[in-house]
C-alpha cells in the first residue's frame, strides 16, 4: 500500500506546487492522475516515488517512510521495489534493448547475471520485442522503446509501476498496444500509478484523481476494469472521466 499524508511541495518564491495532499493507493490498484499543465501531476508522482522529497508530509510504502530514508537507501528501494516508465524512454543509447532491460537487475546485485539475462529475454519475448532485442534505442520505433521500458521496469520484480505520460509521445495504435501491456501487468496484481492528460488512458484505470492548483479536485472510482472490456464499456468510462475533468475545469 502507498500512502501520502499532508504532502506539501513548494519552492522559494513560488506558490505551493502540492498543497496538503492526502492519498492512499491500495495494493493492486490502477490509479490515473490527471490535471491541467502546472497542476502538480508529475511532481506528485515524483514525491510518491521518492524521486523528490516533499517540503512537508509523509510518504509510506508498505510501512516504510520514504521521507526518512537517506539517499542511498532510498535509491536502493526505488531500484528493487518500484518500476518507472516515462514519456520519453530513458534508455542508454550505447546499449542494446536487452542490455538496457537487464541493467537494473545487474545494479541490484541480488541474482546471478545468467538469471537476470534469462528474465530479460523472457520479458522482451512477452512484450513482443524479442526480435529487436539486439538493436540499440535509435534503431527501433517509439512503441518498441516503450515496450522495452516496461520490461526494464519489471526486471527486478517491482510490485508498483509508475508512469509519467507513458503514451504521450506515441501514435494511437502504439499507445493502445502499450496500454494493453500495462493492463496485463496490472492484472498480475501490480499497482499502477500513471500520470496522463488523455481521458482514454485514464478510462482504463480503476480510479481517476484530478489535480488542480496542487490540490485534489476530484476522486473518481471506476472500479476494476472487467476482463471482457469492450468498446461500449470503454465509451462509458471515457465519458465519466471527461465529465469529471470538465467539472473541475480541466
Amino acid at each position: 500500500m502507498l500512502t501520502a499524508t499532508g504532502i506539501v511541495k513548494d519552492y522559494p518564491g513560488a506558490p505551493k506546487v502540492l498543497d496538503t495532499i492526502d492519498l492512499t493507493v491500495p495494493e493492486g490498484q490502477f490509479l490515473a492522475i490527471m490535471g491541467p499543465s502546472g497542476s502538480g501531476k508529475s511532481t506528485l508522482l515524483h514525491v510518491l516515488s521518492g524521486m523528490e522529497p516533499p517540503t512537508r508530509g509523509v510518504v509510506d510504502l508498505d510501512g516504510q517512510d520514504l521521507t526518512e530514508l537517506p539517499d542511498k537507501k532510498l535509491a536502493a528501494l526505488r531500484l528493487r521495489r518500484l518500476g518507472f516508465v516515462f514519456q520519453q524512454p530513458r534508455l542508454l543509447a550505447g546499449l542494446s534493448l536487452r542490455d538496457n532491460v537487464a541493467l537494473p537487475g545487474l545494479l541490484a546485485r541480488s541474482e546471478a547475471r545468467e538469471v537476470i539475462a534469462r528474465r530479460a529475454d523472457d520479458l522482451l519475448r512477452a512484450m513482443g520485442v524479442a526480435g529487436v532485442s539486439d538493436h540499440r534505442p535509435s534503431e527501433v520505433s517509439g512503441g518498441q522503446l516503450q515496450r522495452a521500458s516496461i520490461c526494464r521496469a519489471l526486471i527486478n520484480g517491482a510490485r508498483t509501476i509508475m508512469g509519467d505520460e507513458p503514451t504521450g509521445a506515441l501514435n494511437r495504435a502504439s499507445a493502445e498496444q502499450v496500454l494493453d501491456l500495462l493492463g496485463a501487468v496490472h492484472r498480475e496484481g501490480r499497482t499502477l500509478v500513471i500520470v496522463t492528460h488523455d481521458a482514454q488512458v485514464a478510462a482504463r484505470a480503476d480510479r481517476v484523481l484530478a489535480l488542480v492548483d496542487g490540490r485534489i479536485a476530484a476522486d473518481l472510482e471506476l472500479g476494476t476494469r472487467p476482463e471482457d472490456y469492450d468498446e461500449s464499456v470503454r465509451g462509458e468510462r471515457v465519458c465519466a472521466v471527461t465529465e469529471v475533468m470538465s467539472a473541475v475545469g480541466v
